[in-house]
């Protein structure tokens, strides 16, 4: 089960802002896939898939397919249907609070910038399922289990 259904970094956020109290934001963390969330999952054509390591090594791959490539098999499973093309960025991200210049970009909250070091294409990323607690398929070498949260 998960500690808390608040995400830390957003909690964080609104903390640094004066905005929201404990507890407050969006709900997004949970042991399953809730009915809402899967309806949501099998409508994008984009996803992030990401892990972090026990000692805070992360990595994050960019997957792309069309309307319906991913979504849910039951509560806790996620499948990716077709053999997607991920990027694979590596390098640095910096997060710009300043609002004026958020301002200037309609929709955004914050800008992210990135100082990219390296870009992998992946053709035919992957077929693979895992779920919490499993060992990362794209990190074999690494064998390490993903902590639960």
């Amino acid at each position: 089960m998960v500690k808390t259904r608040h995400h830390e970094g957003e909690q964080a956020v609104q903390k640094r802002a004066g905005e929201g109290h404990a507890g407050w934001g969006s709900p997004m963390f949970d042991d399953v896939i809730q009915p809402g969330f899967a309806h949501f999952l099998r409508r994008q054509r984009m996803l992030v898939l990401g892990a972090a390591d026990p000692g805070g090594a992360v990595w994050a791959s960019l997957v792309t397919g069309g309307t319906g490539f991913a979504g849910p098999a039951g509560d806790r499973d996620l499948v990716v249907a077709a053999l997607p093309v991920a990027l694979q960025l590596t390098g640095r991200a910096r997060v710009d609070w300043d609002p004026r210049r958020s301002a200037e970009l309609p929709g955004a909250l914050r800008i992210v910038e990135f100082d990219v070091e390296r870009a992998v294409e992946i053709r035919h990323a992957t077929t693979l399922r895992w779920g919490p607690g499993a060992f990362v398929p794209l990190r074999p070498g690494a064998r390490r289990r993903l902590p639960r949260r």
